[in-house]
């Protein structure tokens, strides 16, 4: 698939990105969980705002939101890889914007959400 030198130090896509595909499944009954203060402020904000009633309704829908990610990037697994190669191709073909054009396309794409939102 193209120039290695290209491409040297990126996930090979079919055992690294989708790794999670074949992790066996396991339980860990009547867990305690240790989290670092940064965690757990955030989940007593989420309390103090009203969103949720005690840390395991945050936890749960952090998961919830987790299990969606995930089977939304299965479900369009082919897409993204089908987007990948084509970048890759473009990259090796030289079809690519230089970092000022891709700045200014940013910056264009920026200032249209905001006036998107007023």
């Amino acid at each position: 698939m193209g120039n290695p030198e290209v491409f040297a130090g990126l996930p090979i896509l079919d055992s690294e990105l989708w790794a999670f595909e074949r992790r066996p499944p396991r339980y860990t009954p009547n867990m305690n969980l240790n989290l670092d203060p940064a965690t757990e402020q955030r989940i007593q904000r989420e309390i103090d705002l009203g969103h949720y009633r005690e840390p395991a309704e945050v936890i749960a829908r952090a998961v919830e939101l987790l299990e969606a990610e995930e089977d939304w990037l299965l479900r369009n697994k082919e897409a993204i890889q089908a987007h990948l190669e084509e970048s890759f191709a473009q990259a090796e073909r030289g079809d690519t914007y230089t970092a000022d054009e891709t700045r200014k396309l940013l910056d264009q794409d920026r200032q249209a959400r905001v006036n998107s939102t007023r």
